[in-house]
């Protein structure tokens, strides 16, 4: 008893791994979960985020003109160079008149100094440079989400890819059981002497060239599933995780106003407008509030001192070499070419939205004419098969009568698969997101 126990015990622990490993190659991959993973995991998403970050410390740094500097410096001299030790005696305290002016002795110094540094006018650069720092951070972030839109409508067709290529593979497979199935009513026939020859033989090459296709559709399900992996930053897709074609209902949006690549070059327009006003600040002054306090002590006279510094500092570049001229010229083009840069995406994003529309106006009627072709094709294809299997029809007509059925399951696929990425480009050209609806699309069912 005890042994039949181990042994049950043993085979399930074994049948474990094996259950868990089958489970993981068929678990299915819902579109959403796909997008989920590409946005976490993609390179280009990972960028994106690397990107802000760094425009968010941009933006800390030109926040620091506005603070005070704070600097603490330390050295020790030992010197007999006279103007030199004059001021190490008078900063340690130690001057005594009996001080021989023309032989003044060696002296050391061990100087502690605390500077301070805050800018009180800088002719408007430092604000200037905040503000631009704040703009790239708004088309970083904005730069980021169209990053992710478009990661998201490439997810969506490598998806839809592995879906067709599946579906397309099913049609193959159904084809290569159809025509074997009729090669062998066609073999008993040829036996019963009812069938000539030939027309054996063209069933045959019908059946190896169904064969090749299936061939070509397994191995497209197998690029399609590596392609939708590279999107998920690497990650495997099982054969069996994707199926179904995924339902998107269209967007509200019709404009592309959403669009983040517009916000984006609106905030690099702005943004290199404040680095223009940044080197305007060039022609203007610059005033500072500067503070030092020092700590001085000698060890050869063993005496020690104090002493401070508070003060402002103006300054103003009267001529640079017209460097500031040509730097305020710079940014002035930097301007304009932004401004023809956003409108010339202006006119790209309007053309992807009418490419968009036009797809989805075609997509439903083309839907519709699959749909009913693919009921003629399977009730004219049951029909040719019955009666050649009664000899009432010639192997022509039931070739083209499979043929017509396999092309008919093709254009169906095809037709569903285009609706659904027609709807896809309109999310993408409209600037909305997908995942929400389709979250709540694969909650419903």
């Amino acid at each position: 008893m005890l042994r039949v126990l181990t042994a049950l015990t043993l085979s399930t622990l074994v049948a474990i791994p094996q259950v868990t490993r089958a489970n993981n190659e068929t678990a299915p991959l819902s579109l959403s979960q796909a997008i989920q993973i590409a946005r976490r995991e993609n390179p280009n998403a990972r960028i994106a985020l690397q990107q802000i970050e760094s425009a968010e410390a941009l933006l800390r740094q030109s926040r620091a003109a506005h603070l005070p500097r704070f600097d603490l410096a330390v050295s020790y001299r030992w010197t007999d160079q006279p103007a030199v030790a004059f001021a190490s005696i008078l900063n340690t305290e130690s001057f005594s008149p009996t001080l021989n002016f023309n032989d003044v002795p060696s002296v050391d110094n061990l100087n502690l100094s605390g500077q301070m540094q805050l800018s009180l006018y800088a002719g408007g650069a430092d604000q200037a440079k905040r503000r631009a720092a704040a703009f790239g951070v708004q088309a970083s972030k904005a730069q980021r989400q169209a990053v992710e839109l478009g990661l998201t409508f490439e997810v969506i067709r490598a998806y839809i890819q592995v879906a067709r290529s599946w579906h397309l593979l099913q049609a193959a497979e159904s084809a290569v059981a159809s025509y074997r199935n009729n090669a062998k009513v066609a073999d008993a026939r040829h036996r019963g002497g009812t069938l000539l020859k030939t027309d054996l033989l063209d069933v045959g090459v019908r059946l190896a060239r169904a064969e090749h296709d299936l061939i070509r559709a397994t191995h497209g399900l197998k690029l399609a599933r590596q392609a939708l992996g590279l999107l998920l930053g690497g990650r495997a897709v099982s054969p069996g995780a994707i199926r179904e074609l995924p339902q998107l209902s269209p967007p509200r949006s019709k404009t592309i106003d959403a669009r983040p690549e517009l916000h984006a070059s609106d905030a690099r327009v702005k943004q290199l407008e404040r680095v223009k006003r940044a080197q305007q600040a060039g022609y203007l002054p610059q005033v500072q509030l500067v503070g030092q306090v020092d700590f001085d002590h000698g060890f050869r006279r063993e005496s020690s001192g104090f002493s401070y510094l508070v003060g402002l500092v103006g300054r103003w570049n009267i001529f640079s070499g017209l460097a500031t001229r040509e730097q305020v010229r710079q940014a002035a083009i930097g301007i304009s070419q932004a401004a023809e840069q956003k409108r010339k995406q202006q006119l790209v994003l309007q053309y992807q939205l009418a490419r968009a529309q036009s797809a989805f106006e075609q997509a439903k009627p083309r839907l519709t004419l699959a749909q009913r072709a693919i009921t003629q094709a399977e009730q004219s294809a049951a029909l040719t098969r019955a009666r050649f299997a009664q000899g009432l029809a010639i192997s022509s007509q039931l070739i083209d009568s499979e043929t017509a059925l396999t092309a008919a399951r093709v254009q169906l696929v095809e037709a569903q698969a285009d609706q659904t990425l027609a709807i896809a480009m309109l999310y993408h050209s409209t600037g909305s997101d997908p995942l929400a609806a389709l979250k709540h699309s694969e909650e419903a069912k």
